[in-house]
């Protein structure tokens, strides 16, 4: 067995027994059986529990893991800077300032708090996602150099925070605790129609990464060699923006921001496996970025339990450190 592939079964068993415990541990503790049964057989009480919110919360925590880590991945290649993220475009905050215009913007203008959780937020989180992806996109155009690209994101995520200060400075208070809980991150807010949407947008995003694999390790080297070895890195950099703004921005428009999953899951994978390739970091970003999710969310619910804690906390308690530890090491190097 390669030592590529016994990372591989450890990420699957990863996720094997995050499935179970998923389904099985929770406010209510049920056994093998009865979840087989809920799944497979019975139409009971306990079908509902592990088919209309434990089952879509796994499948959700899956496909939020996996395109989180790949769009982190696919960043940190770009910019060639091991802290850049998929939420370092502005994309994050542009999702942000949607929810905060169509949550806070009713009061403002006479209409009533909007309902958390509806489709029209979730609307209105991806037109804030997919206007700061044209103003990207139309920069990318003009510019070529990746680090004021950087810059333009990052700017771009200030002026829209600044809005959503604004927003939230002139809302109601219900209104703003609706915005607040949505800034918290969670993973269970979504049915089996919106699971539907969610998981056929983020394959498509992944489907196209991968379709993108090979060039990473040529961005990698800089624009110069990928050009040399036939890369149009013109075209690449858009393509690979608009995969990583369709994986980040949905992602936040169904679940809220989470935190640091899409940095901190590729240096894991590098720090476990020791594979440095982009292109074979890929899959195996996915698998990880999945498999952990699905346990910090597992943790989040806080098993035996009928509270639940924002899934942020779990992963900026795993994150940051990882961050701090990996600033650490690049000062010893370079110092």
């Amino acid at each position: 067995m390669s030592k590529e592939c016994k990372y591989y079964w450890i990420g699957a068993i990863l996720l094997f027994v995050g499935l179970f415990l998923n389904l099985s541990f929770g406010s209510v503790r049920l056994s093998f059986e009865q979840v087989y049964q809920a799944l497979f057989i019975s139409d009971d009480k306990y079908a509902i529990i592990v088919k209309d919110i434990r089952l879509v919360r796994f499948i959700t925590a899956i496909f939020s893991g996996a395109a989180l880590g790949v769009a982190g991945l696919q960043m940190q290649t770009l910019f060639r800077n091991p802290l850049a993220g998929p939420f370092v475009l502005g994309i994050s905050t542009g999702a942000s300032l949607g929810v905060a215009v169509y949550l806070l913007g009713g009061t403002i203008i006479g209409l009533g708090t909007m309902a958390y959780g509806s489709t029209g937020m979730i609307i209105s989180s991806n037109i804030g996602a997919l206007i700061v992806m044209g103003i990207i996109l139309a920069s990318s155009k003009r510019i070529n150099d990746n680090i004021s690209l950087l810059i333009i994101g990052l700017m771009l995520g200030s002026i829209t925070g600044a809005l959503v200060g604004f927003l939230q400075f002139t809302s109601s208070a219900e209104s703003l605790q609706n915005y607040i809980i949505w800034t918290l991150g969670s993973l269970s807010g979504l049915n089996w129609n919106q699971l539907t949407v969610f998981v056929s947008l983020l394959s498509v995003g992944l489907i196209g990464s991968f379709a993108l694999k090979k060039g990473l390790p040529m961005m990698l080297m800089g624009d110069d060699y990928a050009k040399s070895m036939g890369l149009s890195v013109r075209r690449y950099k858009i393509w690979l923006i608009i995969c990583c703004c369709l994986l980040a921005g949905t992602v936040t428009s169904f679940c809220g921001p989470i935190a640091f999953i899409g940095i901190a899951i590729p240096h894991f994978v590098r720090f476990l496996t020791g594979v440095s390739s982009p292109g074979k970091l890929l899959p195996l970003v996915l698998l990880y970025g999945g498999a952990l999710l699905c346990w910090f969310d597992w943790i989040a619910a806080l098993p035996g339990s009928t509270e639940t804690i924002p899934i942020n906390i779990i992963t900026s308690l795993f994150g940051a450190p990882m961050i701090i530890l990996l600033i650490l090491k690049r000062r010893r190097v370079h110092g």
